[in-house]
């Protein structure tokens, strides 16, 4: 509770807790609007960000869509990842490696578009699915295993220099150290505050 003075008299405000602004339909709502522009916000910037790691530097977005699937749950989850591909789609510099002359739907339909499309399928799996530690897990190798299928597939059928070996290489193998590490940092953090995570979501009542 805040105290602050009106007209000479003392008064108190009282802060809603974190259960009470989830029982009101209002206040819920309104936190789920922050949280989706925070959750888009995130994956603009880990798209953004590249951190020098062996043998390619490595952008956070997998880090980004990992946590989120955690945190958020599926419907809140789901709806975070559609805004972003949405302001994508619509010329957006939100992804990795747009330009002034490849953005927007074209850039999503190019090299990278079986990378994006996984991230979507990898958020819904481990979003909706992830029930314990051990299947959280297990959730995230198979959300890597997609964005990774998808992403090479599409990759070897779009590129006019690299075969399927190639692809495989480029658009996979160098990245695999990076995104081990990735993983396993959301893992350790999902284990260490899974139940501040879990009371998070009840509160919120994020599904």
């Amino acid at each position: 509770m805040i105290p602050h003075s009106y007209n000479g008299h003392a008064t108190t405000v009282k802060l809603m807790t974190l259960e009470e602004v989830g029982n009101n339909a209002l206040t819920r709502w309104l936190v789920y609007t922050v949280l989706t522009c925070i959750g888009v916000a995130l994956l603009t910037l880990s798209a953004q960000v590249k951190v020098p790691m062996w043998p390619v530097s490595a952008s956070l977005q997998t880090l980004a869509v990992f946590g989120l699937a955690t945190l958020y749950g599926f419907r809140l989850g789901m709806v975070t990842m559609f805004g972003y591909m949405l302001l994508g789609a619509l010329g957006f510099d939100v992804f990795a490696g747009t330009t002034a002359e490849l953005n927007g739907w074209e850039y999503m339909q190019g090299t990278t578009g079986g990378y994006l499309l996984g991230f979507v399928i990898a958020m819904g799996l481990i979003a909706k699915f992830a029930t314990s530690v051990k299947s959280h897990l297990w959730l995230m190798f198979a959300g890597t295993a997609v964005i990774y299928a998808l992403g090479v597939t599409w990759l070897a059928y779009q590129s006019t220099v690299l075969d399927f070996n190639g692809a495989l290489w480029h658009g996979m193998i160098v990245f695999l150290l990076g995104d081990a590490l990735k993983l396993a940092i959301v893992a350790g953090l999902g284990f260490v505050l899974q139940d501040k995570i879990q009371s998070f979501k009840e509160k919120l009542h994020l599904k």
